[in-house]
């Protein structure tokens, strides 16, 4: 059977009759049979040494199926040393035949869909786990083992088309400027008083942002093309120096990479297109490429590493006239650990690292950082809503060192940051394509820098619409 079928429960049970022929064939001569073992179709498990006395067993195996098709531990066992041995699609065509001996047998479909899911057909892994779920008194052994085979699918959406969300809200800042608080500061060592407009000042601003993306399956083991346009707008009560626009777009190809014997592992290329408008003026202009790996870490663990390059062309105006000095190259870095503790909570930690150089040194920089957090989900308090409620919490440090100092602060030493922001985010569930998000926040920068010394304090409430 190719792995470009698509299975579903329905189509499953029409297929019986076939099915039936097939099992009739079986009672063929052993040695006629015998040919019909199939090459891999994916990177074999197991090591090149074993592989003559897997591929001898698996000979012995059909000819003793042929004599008793209806035998589950001879299935069973062919189908796991052709898993071993790459032929994925010998071992589901195993296991579907045994549908006809063990209909709604949970183990069958649960072993069905984690063939189906390495493969790379998602909709038909999930057609057989929701089937082994769906079996009256489930053992508690396959719906821990299910769950997160369904959250992973999920989790990498439709296989062909588009998705997305809508978010809007609001947010208030007691430093929405991100500057000192103090009046005076230090200039090459000589103290100057700030004007109003150079102080930290609260402000508050309504918010949209959007996130539209399209899936194409490539019909082949798992790979895909993927597109995002994600935009951000921003404006402000009082200051509109800072009204926000943001458009960013990706895409590029994902591929699977079972392919060359790595389970449940993805590696997406694509270009990146950025653009950055300020108070209704151009303010950045930027291109580059990223690629990202993605790999499972058994059943509750996953990982994945990013690394983006761009290109950023900075845009002078009346607000900004020497914005076009940050210009230059960019390459971030970020590694980030997801692992599933239980079924209500959720760890995560994030590493990451980025080197900017720009038209002068000092806003060149090294940046390095790191964060760790945790969702939990918990019950509704109203007995009418089945959705569960989860909150987030995160911490995260941040320490940037610039190239060259800057001559108008401090002309003898280049500045030096550290960051520490704090966030914590209560997600309420408004049926189950809408969400209400209530988030506080603190972020605090200590510079050597007096003008960039900052503290804020930040709280937003949004709703969001997924389609």
């Amino acid at each position: 059977m190719g792995m470009g079928t698509q299975v579903s429960i329905l189509t499953r049970d029409l297929a019986l009759g076939a099915l039936f022929c097939t099992v009739l064939w079986l009672g063929a001569p052993a040695a006629q049979a015998a040919t019909t073992i199939t090459e891999p179709n994916v990177a074999p498990r197991a090591d090149a040494a074993s592989l003559p006395k897997i591929e001898a067993r698996r000979h012995t195996l059909l000819a003793q199926m042929m004599a008793d098709p209806s035998n589950l531990d001879i299935a069973f066992e062919y189908a796991a040393l052709s898993s071993q041995a790459g032929d994925l699609e010998g071992a589901i065509s195993t296991l579907e035949r045994m549908l006809i001996y063990a209909p709604g047998l949970p183990r069958l479909d649960l072993e069905l869909g984690v063939l189906y899911y390495r493969l790379g057909a998602y909709e038909s892994a999930q057609s057989y786990f929701e089937a082994a779920l769906a079996v009256p008194d489930v053992p508690a052994e396959v719906q821990s083992k299910v769950a997160p085979y369904l959250a992973e699918i999920k989790k990498r959406g439709k296989t062909d088309g588009f998705n997305g969300s809508i978010t809007v809200g609001a947010r208030y800042q007691s430093n929405a400027n991100s500057a000192t608080s103090s009046s005076t500061v230090m200039l090459n060592g000589i103290p100057f008083v700030l004007s109003n407009d150079g102080k930290a000042h609260p402000d508050s601003n309504v918010f949209v942002s959007g996130n539209l993306r399209y899936v194409h399956d490539l019909q082949s083991q798992g790979d895909r093309v993927l597109a995002n346009l994600t935009a951000y707008g921003a404006l402000y009560k009082d200051d509109g120096t800072l009204n926000t626009g943001v458009l960013e777009a990706t895409i590029g190809p994902e591929y699977n990479l079972q392919r060359v014997g790595i389970e449940d592992a993805t590696l997406a290329l694509y270009g990146i297109a950025t653009g950055v408008v300020l108070d209704g003026n151009p303010y950045l202009l930027s291109g580059g490429l990223g690629l990202n790996i993605e790999k499972g870490l058994g059943q509750r663990a996953h990982i994945g590493v990013r690394t983006e390059y761009r290109y950023e062309s900075y845009q002078n105006s009346a607000d900004h006239p020497l914005a076009s000095d940050g210009s230059g190259n960019r390459v971030r870095s970020t590694a980030t650990l997801q692992v599933q503790i239980n079924d209500r909570l959720t760890a995560f930690t994030t590493i990451s690292g980025e080197r900017r150089w720009a038209q002068v040194g000092y806003i060149s920089r090294w940046e390095a950082g790191a964060s760790i957090g945790a969702t939990l989900a918990f019950g509704s308090p109203f007995k009418q809503q089945a959705e569960p409620w989860s909150v987030t919490a995160l911490a995260g440090y941040t320490l940037r060192r610039f190239d060259a100092p800057d001559p108008l602060i401090n002309a003898a030493e280049a500045e030096t940051d550290h960051e520490l922001n704090l966030n914590a985010t209560l997600n309420i569930p408004l049926g189950t394509d809408w969400s209400l998000q209530n988030s506080l926040g603190y972020r605090r920068v200590i510079s050597n820098y007096d003008l960039d010394n900052s503290e804020n304090y930040s709280a937003s409430i949004s709703a969001t619409k997924k389609f």
